[in-house]
């Protein structure tokens, strides 16, 4: 059974004079999913997450909640909660009284607000903590004060901007499984901003891909890597070789295709796919092998190893193919850590590992 929708926009767009900051915005975010907008600086994903919160106002387009208005309602009015990557704590309150601080501004009585502070302190695993100011905390501990203090008041909705940017690399994989487990064990709503691909990947049950102040795509992690719809999808979740081809045959899925060389390749296609002209083909590194001996593949290119990186489990290959084209393979260290520049190879990949994609306008 499907899950009700939380929040829907519509046609949002925001313009600052001529500067457009966000056009033609539109998604649905269910009840318990965990949303990301992901894309580069000014792709218009905070602009959006800004709009979403009511610190900003569109200039077009509609935002609903729960089924509701709510283009136009003050933040207050939202029943959103909001995690910012600047945590905003108050210095000269505990981590206690920081937590309390939403509740306080709610009225509620004092027994309650001591009951919800402590179970939340508990769930981000900070209760030994409530008596400590925000300074004598690490990065991620004030990471989780700040999240408590957006859960403890039980909003419909969290908004999350770029929460984890501020910390290294290790506390930033600490505190995605933080998140992962609070929205596992809470079902809460959530929807988060980030540039950082792994980061949306890992935590995400849909992926709004962001670009040029719009939506690229929309998919489950699975759905933007394995079947992206734009060359820029599938070079920004990931990596891909994009070939330049001309389609010369369509039948179902199937496209039959010719490089600028005259070399025949087969690929699938997926939505947004050409059925004529001219087109990309995109093949992931990782679904490219070198073809040794009487070894043979769908599609097939001769070419010249122009590096090559060892990175431990995997290399790294780059490699000039005859017919002009250049592609990345990566492949198991085991077997491959002696290729040279220079060494002539053999490249394959199946039918079904080759995506066609619109050519960049």
């Amino acid at each position: 059974m499907a899950k009700p929708i939380k929040l829907a926009t519509r046609n949002v767009g925001k313009t600052y004079g001529p500067v457009v900051a966000l056009q033609g915005a539109s998604f649905d975010l269910a009840e318990g999913e965990f949303l990301t907008l992901l894309g580069p600086s000014g792709s218009g994903k905070t602009t959006l997450l800004m709009i979403v919160a009511g610190l900003v106002v569109p200039t077009s387009g509609q935002v609903m909640i729960d089924g509701r208005p709510a283009t136009n309602a003050p933040s207050y009015d939202r029943d959103i909660g909001m995690v910012f990557q600047s945590y905003a704590l108050f210095p000269h309150l505990t981590v206690a009284e920081n937590v309390a601080f939403p509740l306080e501004m709610r009225k509620l009585a004092k027994a309650e607000i001591e009951q919800r502070v402590r179970a939340t302190l508990d769930l981000v695993r900070l209760g030994h903590l409530a008596d400590r100011l925000p300074a004598r905390l690490s990065g991620g501990q004030q990471q989780r004060v700040a999240l408590a203090r957006a859960m403890v008041y039980r909003p419909s909705i969290i908004l999350m901007d770029e929460p984890l940017g501020a910390l290294d690399k290790k506390l930033r994989e600490q505190m995605q499984e933080e998140i992962r487990r609070l929205h596992r064990e809470l079902g809460i709503t959530v929807l988060y901003v980030t540039h950082d691909q792994d980061e949306a990947m890992g935590l995400s049950d849909r992926i709004c891909l962001m670009n040029n102040a719009q939506i690229e795509q929309i998919g489950t992690p699975d759905e933007l890597y394995f079947r992206p719809q734009t060359a820029f999808a599938a070079n920004f979740i990931g990596e891909s070789n994009l070939l330049p081809v001309s389609i010369i045959n369509s039948a179902g899925d199937r496209r039959e295709l010719k490089s600028k060389a005259g070399t025949t390749f087969h690929g699938c296609a997926v939505d947004g796919s050409p059925v004529d002209g001219e087109a990309l083909l995109g093949i992931r590194p990782e679904r490219l092998r070198l073809l040794a001996g009487e070894d043979v593949a769908d599609n097939q290119l001769i070419g010249k190893i122009r590096e090559s990186v060892m990175l431990g489990a995997l290399t790294r290959v780059s490699i000039d193919a005859e017919d002009g084209g250049r592609l990345t393979a990566l492949l198991l260290t085991a077997g491959n850590c002696r290729l040279r520049p220079g060494d002539a190879v053999r490249v394959g990949w199946e039918t079904g590992a080759g995506i066609v994609l619109p050519r960049a306008a």
